[in-house]
């Protein structure tokens, strides 16, 4: 019976060790290796990943912060183009406009400075309006304002 538990479906335990290929059984501790090998890489891959990703982060907080600036630039510079188109306004139309603004217009656009006194109207009644630009200097806060006259108004003093 001993000759008959050895021999399974008329092939010998002896045949079927050499017949057995040796990849198809792994002992444990090269399990275990490639294993630790593949967590390793997958680690790898995110810490790449990570880097990536903090490059991108560090690249687009530059870009941010270059954006801003010019932001603030072009802002300031609106303003103060604002300013200066409400200041010729008023003095186009013929108000009273104080010579802070005067002055802040000419600095700051002579050009349109100049067409806004060739342009001024004559008004009956002229609003006496309040300085629009900061008083940085203070050199004119106390001064009192000056009204232009034109060569019109001159001329009818006279006679």
């Amino acid at each position: 019976m001993g000759a008959e538990i050895m021999r399974i479906n008329g092939t010998s335990s002896a045949n079927i060790a050499a017949n057995a290929k040796p990849s198809a059984v792994k002992p444990e501790s090269n399990d275990k290796a490639g294993e630790i090998k593949s967590t390793g890489d997958k680690r790898d891959k995110r810490i790449e990943k990570l880097e990536k990703m903090q490059n991108n982060y560090e690249m687009l907080v530059r870009q941010l912060e270059t954006v801003n600036a010019q932001n603030g630039a072009s802002a300031k510079a609106s303003e103060i183009r604002l300013k200066c188109i409400k200041i010729a306004m008023r003095i186009m139309s013929g108000d009273i406009v104080p010579d802070g603004d005067h002055r802040f217009l000419l600095e700051n656009d002579p050009e349109l400075y100049g067409k806004a006194v060739m342009m001024r109207i004559q008004k009956e009644n002229p609003e006496k309006h309040k300085r629009i630009s900061e008083d940085d200097d203070g050199f004119d806060a106390d001064l009192p304002d000056i009204e232009i006259q034109t060569e019109n108004e001159s001329e009818s003093e006279d006679i």
